[in-house]
């Protein structure tokens, strides 16, 4: 009978253990545990952007270790990787993220039981740059919603901005959880950390769901149309077009005159069966690459640097914020447990402090 995949690190140790032949290498041995490590991630409930995150310090920590135990690992195999990733040109964030992935596999080393020896917990955080992020400004959110060329792109500005929900909550936000109240109010279930919260949307924001819906009650919110192909007749002739390794192909299967619409559908069905990279996909929730690039065709026509979808949850909260919001029920909206984070993300204009000072601080105001 073959071990549980869950068990194959620990039976080699313990076959190594019994037969009293050291184990040469343990480079197999180590992918095992990369592959325990995921069960362990996927057990905790961990998003899959973390888990892949982690999987990927983590593979590139055991390409380092080479033949050594991973539960033997010590400071010096960690800062080699992290010499590596400099060399490279790695950023001080994404070096951060290595080393939070690494931290999570020690953790996950010590309660196998497979060491009681944590690296990690005697390694120092690397400091990160200070630096703020550039916020868009309300006339380029406006520029961005008047370049919108289709009732997806609006909504898609409008949600971000009005929500300041992440894109991978986006995807996930249902037609269900929305209530049609004053303001509207969405209901985001299991975002980041795997907690609930509610967000709140404004007039225009309804208007534009409303208008991309076009009365659809259910399903995602952003659901991508099914593409199984499609058959119709323009002018003198009868058309197929399909979606081919993501790219959308048109076809002229032939004229009216010399093909029945019954001869042409028959044509259409044999050009799905037989167009190798043509798959027919359901209808489903568009990704979060799709809004990224959706994003990034409409940056484009609308001249708008730097736009993406953490930029548009910036921007709500910076806005919130100039325009008299509480930092605490900022911090609700966009769902952070530490108001620091918060902080991070309301970024106010040198013109907003100066304004701020003179109408707040005593010795500032005229006698």
């Amino acid at each position: 009978m073959q071990p549980a995949p869950e068990s194959i690190a620990t039976i080699l140790t313990e076959q190594s253990e019994s037969s009293g032949v050291p184990i040469r290498s343990f480079a197999q041995k180590n992918l095992y545990l990369v592959e325990d490590f995921e069960r362990y991630l996927i057990a905790l409930g961990r998003s899959e952007s973390t888990r892949r995150a982690y999987l990927d310090a983590v593979g590139r920590l055991v390409e380092v270790l080479g033949s050594k135990d991973a539960a033997e690992l010590d400071r010096s195999d960690i800062r080699k990787l992290q010499s590596q990733l400099l060399a490279k040109g790695c950023t001080a964030n994404s070096i951060r993220l290595h080393v939070a992935g690494i931290r999570a596999f020690c953790k996950f080393l010590r309660l196998a039981g497979l060491t009681i020896h944590d690296p990690t917990l005697v390694l120092a955080h690397r400091k990160q740059p200070s630096r703020l992020p550039r916020v868009l400004t309300a006339e380029e959110i406006g520029r961005l919603i008047a370049a919108a060329s289709t009732a997806l792109e609006r909504a898609v500005v409008e949600v971000l901005y009005a929500t300041g929900v992440r894109v991978s909550e986006l995807v996930a936000l249902r037609v269900d959880d929305i209530t049609w109240s004053e303001p509207g109010v969405i209901r985001v279930h299991r975002g980041k950390g795997d907690k609930d919260r509610i967000v709140l949307f404004g007039k225009k924001a309804a208007a534009a769901i409303r208008k991309y819906l076009g009365g659809r009650e259910t399903g995602f919110l952003f659901e991508a149309p099914a593409r199984t192909g499609e058959f119709f007749g323009d002018h003198a002739s009868w058309y197929a077009r399909l979606c081919v390794d993501g790219v959308q192909r048109c076809v002229r299967l032939g004229k009216f005159r010399g093909l029945s619409e019954a001869d042409a559908r028959a044509k259409f069905e044999r050009l799905k069966a037989e167009t190798v990279g043509f798959h027919a996909h359901p209808a489903g929730p568009y990704n979060t690459r799709s809004i990224r690039l959706l994003l990034s065709r409409l940056s484009s026509r609308a001249k708008v640097a730097g736009l993406h979808p953490h930029a548009l949850r910036r921007a709500c909260a910076t806005h919130m914020l100039q325009g008299g919001a509480d930092l605490r029920a900022i911090q609700e909206l966009l769902g952070h447990e530490n108001v620091t984070t918060t902080m991070i993300y309301t970024n106010l204009q040198v013109s907003d402090l100066v304004a701020i000072h003179a109408r707040y601080h005593p010795h500032a105001k005229e006698d």
